[in-house]
């Protein structure tokens, strides 16, 4: 299972993090890619927005909408 993560070019230690939050590997690089946590990637999908997009956004000083 890890040669899938590996294969994206996610770190094995941080694999872990990112399927605990149902990422999948090629979606977890592309978030990674971007410069998010695992968290703070989560919290951006949850808001349907795509990683680049949320790149650009956090990058101007916008947060994800949260659910609380």
């Amino acid at each position: 299972k890890l040669a899938k993560w590996v294969a994206a070019d996610v770190r094995p230690g941080d694999a872990a993090a990112w399927l605990t939050l149902d990422f999948r590997p090629g979606e977890a690089a592309r978030w990674a890619a971007n410069g998010f946590s695992p968290a703070d990637a989560d919290a951006w999908r949850s808001s349907g927005v795509d990683p680049d997009i949320a790149a650009r956004r956090r990058d101007a000083g916008v947060r994800p909408a949260t659910t609380d």
